[in-house]
C-alpha cells in the first residue's frame, strides 16, 4: 500500500514540475551509493523518539563537544550522528542516537564514553542542505519516496549522519551534511 502511494505521489510530482517548467533532476536528491568498511566509534550515546530528537539531540551534541575539542580538530577522524532503531521503529519508539567519532582503525576509549563497532555496510547517501531542525524531511524523502522507487530496500542497520566541514551550525543557509541510509539489495 505504502509503495502504490510513494508511486503515484512521484508520477504526480513529476507532472505537475513537468507542467511547472521545473527539471526533475534539479528536485530530486539521487542518492550516492558507497560501501563503508568497519568503523570503530566513540562518543556518547542517549535514548530518544523522533518526537523528542530535535530536544535530545542539540543537548548531547553540546555535550560532546565540551569534552572532546581535540578529537574534533584530528582531521583522520569523522565526525558522526548515529542512530540505532529497531526494525519499523515509529514516531514514539524508543531509539538509541549517538554522538561522537569514527575511524577505521580502533580508537582509545575515554572516560565517560561508549565505544561502538560499525559493521561494514552498503549506504545510500543524501546530502543534506540547511538546518538540522529540517532534516527530517531529507529522512522522510530517502525512506518514503526513493526507496520505496528504487533497486534497494532498507537494511537494519546504523543510520550515519557525517558532519565534515561543509556542517556550519551558525550558517545554515550554508550548511551541508550527509545522511548514510543503510540498504541492501532487493
Amino acid at each position: 500500500m505504502e509503495v502504490t502511494f510513494a508511486k503515484e505521489y512521484s508520477a504526480i510530482l513529476k507532472d505537475l514540475l513537468h507542467y511547472l517548467g521545473l527539471n526533475l533532476r534539479e528536485m530530486i536528491m539521487e542518492p550516492k551509493i558507497v560501501e563503508l568498511p568497519k568503523l570503530y566509534f566513540i562518543g556518547l550515546k542517549a535514548e530518544s523518539t523522533m518526537k523528542e530528537i530535535d530536544q535530545v539531540g542539540p543537548v548531547l551534541w553540546g555535550e560532546l563537544m565540551s569534552k572532546s575539542q581535540d578529537l574534533d580538530a584530528n582531521p583522520e577522524l569523522m565526525c558522526l550522528g548515529v542512530c540505532l532503531a529497531p526494525e519499523n521503529c515509529g514516531e514514539n519508539d524508543t531509539f538509541t542516537y549517538m554522538a561522537g567519532f569514527a575511524s577505521d582503525k580502533p580508537l582509545e576509549l575515554r572516560e565517560g564514553f561508549i565505544s561502538h563497532e560499525i559493521t561494514a555496510c552498503k549506504y545510500a547517501i543524501f546530502t543534506h542542505k540547511g538546518s538540522v531542525m529540517t532534516m527530517g524531511e531529507t529522512y522522510d524523502y530517502a525512506y518514503s519516496a526513493w526507496l520505496p522507487n528504487s533497486e534497494y530496500t532498507v537494511k537494519w542497520h546504523e543510520d550515519l549522519e557525517l558532519y565534515d566541514d561543509r556542517f556550519d551550525m551558525n550558517n545554515p543557509d550554508k550548511s551541508e551534511l550527509d545522511i548514510y541510509i543503510p540498504i541492501k539489495d532487493k
